[in-house]
Order: structure tokens, then sequence, then C-alpha cells
């Protein structure tokens, strides 16, 4: 069964309390753009037409993590349809049971029709694409290790392996940088190292923060033939893996690419903030456990031949495996699961995916969805 929600989407900004207060049928597209016209933003993803809720629910972050925490942290309010119908209101002072379980455990135990956020004060902000060479990535691994050491909780940047824009014929490395302040600032400082690294194409300059979100529309397009998985990497990053990864990427996706099918618009992406806001919630603050001084990888895998969905999923699968085998050191990752379940397509344990609040989450499933009519995939919480 689905539930729609696509007509609830009104969004309304208490501009002197600072909150926004958005249906559960909305995208971020809507969020951003009336909250942008009284000058506020709040976390949200990085893609303009991904949905408010599963976001949400499954903890949500973005570019403005670093400062602000994820987006369950700035959640305020939730209005909640329970299982035997019932409307309530999950807050910190109004069910707060449930409003603790919400905030990293999805729709687990009812859907959320109207959600309460904390907006901030958000001026322009720079950003947008830089592409690389491939053989630029030896100089990349350490200006990233050396960025990792001395960036501030304004920057953000996304390193990734993919193919230039359509025809996607060409391998290459992937950067966008984000840095919450002016372009003199950020070309001139935290970024002027990248920038002299010599990118191919430089399509950086100031913008509005609805924009920002618009950045990486087109690879996450609708109509295509997608599966997402995550991994997670300590640094700083060794540079002999991903030479390997890199190779091997590159040569499954040429190889596959061809004959009715095509792979290029695939990408292997690290998201690199400061964690230091977002691990300052103790882990069984929320739900949501996915809090370590490491950071998310994004695997998006595209592809168009339908005959290919179990040979994709098998790659896939074995991809993730490696990449957080070789690029996570557990000692130095500290705290958090490491495991963002927004990045998983396929079934996670409750215990793999929650770490010690999964025995508060089943108890809290036997309260409010006893009968287990929401059992999210694929991270599923079950009563007894």
């Amino acid at each position: 069964m689905v539930i729609y929600l696509g007509l609830m989407h009104d969004v309304l900004v208490d501009v002197e309390k600072r909150l926004v207060t958005f249906g559960g049928g909305c995208t971020w597209k809507e969020v951003n753009a009336e909250a942008w016209r009284y000058g506020l933003a709040t976390v949200g993803g990085s893609v303009s037409h991904t949905g408010v809720g599963g976001l949400i629910l499954g903890g949500g972050q973005g570019v403005l993590s670093g400062q602000r925490g994820a987006a369950v942290d700035c959640l305020v309010e939730a209005e909640v349809v329970l299982a035997d119908g019932s409307i309530v209101t999950a807050s910190e002072t109004e069910n707060a049971d449930l409003f603790w379980g919400l905030r990293g455990a999805g729709a687990s135990f009812g859907v959320v029709t109207r959600f309460t956020s904390e907006a901030f004060p958000q001026g322009r902000i720079w950003s947008g694409p830089l592409m690389f060479p491939v053989a630029k990535l030896p100089e990349l691994v350490a200006w990233t290790n050396a960025f990792v050491e001395r960036m501030d909780e304004r920057q953000h940047m996304l390193v990734g392996l993919t193919y230039a824009p359509p025809p996607r014929s060409t391998p290459l490395i992937l950067v966008q940088p984000f840095h919450n302040g002016t372009g003199k600032e950020a070309a001139g400082g935290a970024f002027k190292g990248l920038i002299e690294l010599g990118p191919v194409v430089n399509m950086t300059s100031e913008m509005d923060y609805p924009t920002v979100n618009t950045l990486t529309d087109k690879v996450f397009a609708h109509n295509s033939r997608w599966l997402i998985r995550g991994a997670t990497v300590t640094a700083p990053l060794e540079l002999s893996e991903w030479e390997g990864l890199s190779r091997d990427f590159f040569a499954h996706v040429d190889a596959e690419t061809g004959q009715g099918n095509d792979m290029r618009a695939s990408l292997l992406g690290v998201e690199i903030y400061k964690k230091d806001k977002l691990v300052s919630v103790p882990l069984g603050a929320t739900a949501y456990t996915n809090r370590g001084m490491y950071f998310d990888v994004q695997l998006p895998a595209s592809w168009t031949d339908p005959d290919k969905d179990g040979a994709v999923r098998q790659w896939h699968g074995e991809l993730a495996r490696r990449i957080k085998k070789g690029n996570h050191k557990g000692e130095d990752g500290g705290g958090g699961v490491g495991q963002y379940n927004n990045y998983s397509c396929v079934a996670v344990d409750v215990k793999q995916g929650f770490g010690d609040n999964a025995k508060r989450l089943v108890e809290l499933k036997s309260k409010f969805d006893p009968a287990n009519r929401f059992v999210m995939s694929p991270w599923k919480i079950v009563a007894p």
C-alpha cells in the first residue's frame, strides 16, 4: 500500500520564532524557496526534488550540517498519524518517546504529515562544480587530507568519481566545494589550493541557498534505474586505496556500458565536512546514531538495461563493502554506527543501523505499531 502525501505541500515561515513548518508531501525545493524569501534556511539534503519526510526521518545531512547538525537535530515538532488512525503531535514535551524514535528511525511508527524545523539566518553562498582529470587524483587526495585538518564548520565538499556530463564519455573527478560565505573568502582562503590544482571546468560562483540545493539534481534525475548504498571512510584518505578504487570503478562502468546499457551516470562520492556539531549530540539523545568522526560515501549506481539488475546489485554491494573495509579505521571513527541508513537500499539489521538504540526502538514499535503496519524497508524495526 502507498500513502500519497503529494497534496500536503504548504510551507509556513515564522520569522520571529525562526521556524519553518511544512507538509509531509513537500520537496526541499518548496521548503528552501519559501524560507529563502525571509533570509532563512534549514538543514535539508543536496537534491531539490527529494521529499522532506524520508530525508529528515532517516537523520538527514546536507551542506549546512557542519554548522547546524543533522536535519533531525533541527526538528522541533511533528504531526503523526499512528497505526490506529489517531493524530498526535510529537515534540520534546509531547509524546517525547515517539519524538525520540522519529528522529532517525524513519516512518517506522506512523505517517508524518507535518514537520516544524528550526530555521537559521542565511546569506549567499559560494559553491559549484569543479572537474578534474583522473590523473589529478594523487594531488587531490593530498589536498583533501590537508583540507580535513584545517576546514571549519562553514565548509562542505563532495569529491567523486564519475563521468563528464552528457554524452558522459570521459572519466573525471568531480569536486563540489561549498563555503557558507563569500567567494572571496572561499577562493582566496579555504579552497584556494583546490582552485590552484587546475580544474578543467570551474563553475563555482556565489549563489543563493535554494540554487545550491539544485546542483546535483541532474545527477539524480528521475526516470532512470537507480540504486544507492553507502559506506564510510576515515581520514587521512589512503592514496593507494583510492587509486585502486578509481581504476576498478571506471573499468567496470566502461565494460558494462554498451549494447543497450549505460552506467556512466554512476558516482562514487565522499562527503566531507567538520563533524564536531554532529557528534556533539549524544548517541542516545535521538534514534539517529550515524554520528562519528568519519565521512559518508554515497554510491548511486545508474544503469539502463533491466536485464542487468542482478549484476548491478552484486557489484554495488561488493563495492560498498570494499570501500568500508579498506578505508574505515574503526579506532579513528569514534562513536557512531558507521551506517547512514538513508544510503541503504538493502536490508539493514536493526542493531547494525541503530547500535545501542535498537532495543528501545523495538519497544517503541510495540507501543505505537504493534501490528507492524509500518515496516519500512530496508531498515525494518519489527514488534515481537
